[in-house]
């Protein structure tokens, strides 16, 4: 005779599960302030773009030379564009949603700097925990979560050239510690590149990746 399994008992082993929410940073969780990529192609004067604008420039291995991205290399410039940023709404509601379901969370960003970027996340993002209170981050930020894929450190380790290919290098890892990523992105290069990665990924591993794309 099979026992009948009791629904409270699914729900805590539903609750035991492992889960990350990653999420990619600008223009997902902030739309940064006063922080610019500039170009200035041959013959033509400097432009400063921001990370929006920046994200739909063709940038090739032969363009890059006519980018600057010294606003980034600078922790001040760093921390400012993101303390005197505009949270994006949207996305901090689907974040606040996954939190209070047990999610861990966690940032993946194009950025260097990691550092900067998880400490002044720690001070600057708020969610809305299940009482619909407005209360910061905190401790459900994890250090060891944040992942600025152009810090210095943790670029020596990465195999990988291009900017997608380094997050989905990174998304790769975690997949062997968590039983389910969900990876939300506004920039449709990295949900190709994450999307890539596990029609490659054997099925046990592939089920546990959701992509969703950020609200722009």
């Amino acid at each position: 005779m099979t026992k009948k399994v009791s629904n409270r008992f699914i729900l805590k082993e539903l609750a035991n599960l492992n889960k990350l929410v990653l999420l990619d940073l600008d223009d997902t969780v902030v739309e940064a302030s006063d922080i610019y990529i500039y170009r200035q192609f041959p013959g033509e004067e400097e432009v400063a773009l921001t990370p929006a604008e920046y994200r739909n420039e063709k940038v090739t291995d032969d363009t890059k030379q006519y980018y600057d991205y010294r606003d980034f290399e600078d922790p001040g410039s760093v921390s400012n564009s993101i303390m005197a940023g505009e949270p994006i709404v949207a996305n901090l509601n689907v974040m606040d949603e996954f939190i209070n379901r047990g999610y861990k969370i966690g940032i993946l960003t194009a950025r260097g700097h990691e550092e900067t970027v998880y400490e002044t996340l720690r001070e600057w993002l708020m969610y809305r925990d299940k009482q619909g209170r407005l209360v910061p981050i905190g401790d459900k930020l994890d250090r060891n979560l944040v992942y600025a894929i152009n810090d210095s450190v943790t670029a020596s380790r990465l195999t990988a050239i291009a900017d997608f290919d380094k997050k989905a290098e990174i998304i790769n890892e975690l997949l062997d510690v968590y039983d389910e990523i969900i990876f939300l992105d506004d920039d449709i290069k990295n949900l190709k590149a994450v999307k890539r990665l596990k029609s490659t990924l054997e099925s046990n591993k592939a089920n546990k990746l959701f992509v969703m794309k950020a609200k722009i």
